[in-house]
């Protein structure tokens, strides 16, 4: 890397030269094109593999209980749907049954996983 650097910096200085002048993109550009590419072993990464999967909250229909809206959280969340079920529950007895009115809810809102 250090070489690189170093190739790059002798190119730009000697476009210098003694002038007191600022170095343009398209000088840049071309001293990069002079050097040409770096081989690094490793195959470059795309824009499209780098970018996450997309998370889309669904209910799930494999292992569901009632309608398959927990596996869905547990899913878009990312932890166990033991989990999930048993926050469920206890946050269903705290609220006085809203909970349960929100699971019904999103029962009918939240579309169904495709199957895979």
């Amino acid at each position: 890397m250090n070489d690189l650097e170093r190739s790059v910096d002798d190119k730009l200085i000697a476009l210098l030269a003694t002038d007191d002048r600022v170095i343009t993109a398209a000088e840049i550009d071309g001293v990069l094109e002079q050097i040409g590419t770096v081989e690094t072993g490793t195959e470059p990464v795309t824009e499209a593999a780098a970018a996450p999967p997309k998370r889309r909250l669904r209910r799930t229909k494999e292992g569901q209980w009632f309608a398959g809206v927990c596996n869905g959280l547990a899913e878009y969340s990312e932890i166990s749907v033991d989990w999930v079920r048993t926050l469920f529950i206890f946050g269903t007895f705290l609220t006085g049954g809203l909970l349960a009115v929100v699971y019904i809810a999103m029962a009918f809102v939240l579309p169904v996983e495709a199957t895979r």
